[in-house]
């Protein structure tokens, strides 16, 4: 895990205390932070990210998957999601196929 912006140093820290070992990698591009987040630890993962107040993300904003033609795995789940805490986007990655979060949180405030 790598040096974070001011602006994403405390999200980044809150993430990786709450978190943990459930992220895979956790990096910054252009300003916005990005989390890979272990397949098997997803479902939990989003549900802490929506319940935990040191987090506060409460808009799921797209789900959509991705086909890397020429790499593998092959396939890949981006979720973007909004904390009005730290008043930004965020970019959230399963690192491989993950159980069905829209069923569990599409609809719902996240």
């Amino acid at each position: 895990m790598s040096q974070f912006s001011k602006h994403n140093s405390d999200l980044a820290q809150a993430l990786k205390d709450v978190l943990g070992s459930k992220i895979a990698e956790l990096q910054e591009h252009r300003g916005q932070l990005t989390a890979v987040i272990k397949a098997e630890h997803w479902l939990d993962v989003a549900y802490q990210l929506r319940d935990e107040p040191s987090l506060g993300f409460e808009q799921l904003l797209d789900l959509c998957g991705v086909d890397y033609l020429r790499r593998a795995p092959r396939f890949e789940v981006v979720v973007n999601l909004l904390s009005h805490e730290y008043r930004s986007r965020r970019h959230h990655q399963p690192d491989r196929t993950v159980p069905g979060t829209a069923g569990q949180l599409c609809g719902r405030r996240l």
